[in-house]
């Protein structure tokens, strides 16, 4: 479908210097490609004849602008929202560790959804490109719950199937299927690397090799809190980024 929308404030995100930062004009869609961006009403009017049936949108009053990208998130977590306000992560992982954080009281499913109600609020907020740390793995449905909502992604699947096992990984079968899953619904798989707290030069070595063998990108948390990097420091004598760089983790 062709999209023209007028009378909008554009924020294009291309200003430089002392430019003005937004500008009143239009945005053309032609298929699925941004073909207009113009403060001309002539050039509007053009974009309105060559392509006939083109639903028009009045954006009166309304910014428009490029979608946002969100590079981290766990959408397996938005049904817990509100059970760990106020507390550390530290704290959290003490807390909820007696269920693996709610992974024995929910379901496949209830993750499933919670995924899905995550990426709405997404698209809602003006997020189009969201980057999905799976806390736990779903296989193919990973992919099916994001592509049914229709917005853009990665999907980051750890490389440990048990947090607690940090040196079992998931076999490449299960890597290069979900990779297969992810290209055919137009998305990345990411691989989800080792937390700061089971830091090791072979285990890091290990998640960079695999990384490499299958072809795909890496992403773990990292210095988000002072109690990881003080382990890091204490036991390696320098910090999280730098320890990456030293044992080959880092493109």
């Amino acid at each position: 479908m062709d999209i023209l929308f007028t009378n909008a404030t554009i924020l294009p995100m291309t200003a430089a210097g002392d430019e003005p930062k937004t500008f009143m004009g239009a945005v053309g869609v032609a298929g699925n490609r941004i073909a207009l961006v113009t403060a001309s009403g002539s050039e509007a009017d053009a974009f309105r004849t060559c392509n006939p049936g083109v639903r028009v949108i009045d954006c009166t009053g309304r910014l428009l602008m490029p979608g946002l990208v969100n590079a981290h998130c766990h959408g397996d977590m938005t049904l817990a929202r509100g059970l760990g306000d106020d507390l550390t992560l530290l704290e959290q992982n003490q807390r909820f560790a007696d269920t693996s954080w709610f992974y024995t009281l929910i379901t496949d499913d209830d993750r499933y959804a919670a995924r899905q109600l995550t990426y709405c609020e997404a698209l809602l907020a003006g997020t189009t490109f969201q980057m999905e740390n799976m806390y736990w793995g779903l296989g193919a449905r990973s992919s099916d719950a994001m592509a049914e909502i229709g917005i853009r992604g990665a999907l980051a699947e750890d490389i440990r199937r048990d947090f607690s096992q940090p040196d079992l990984f998931l076999p490449d079968s299960e890597l290069l299927a979900l990779q297969e899953s992810c290209r055919a619904a137009g998305q990345q798989l990411i691989l989800g690397g080792i937390s700061e707290e089971d830091f090791e030069p072979r285990r890091v070595r290990a998640v960079s090799e695999t990384a490499r063998r299958l072809g795909l990108r890496t992403t773990c948390h990292l210095a988000e809190n002072t109690w990881r990097l003080e382990r890091v420091r204490r036991e390696f004598g320098t910090g999280s980024v730098d320890f990456l760089h030293r044992n080959g983790a880092l493109n």
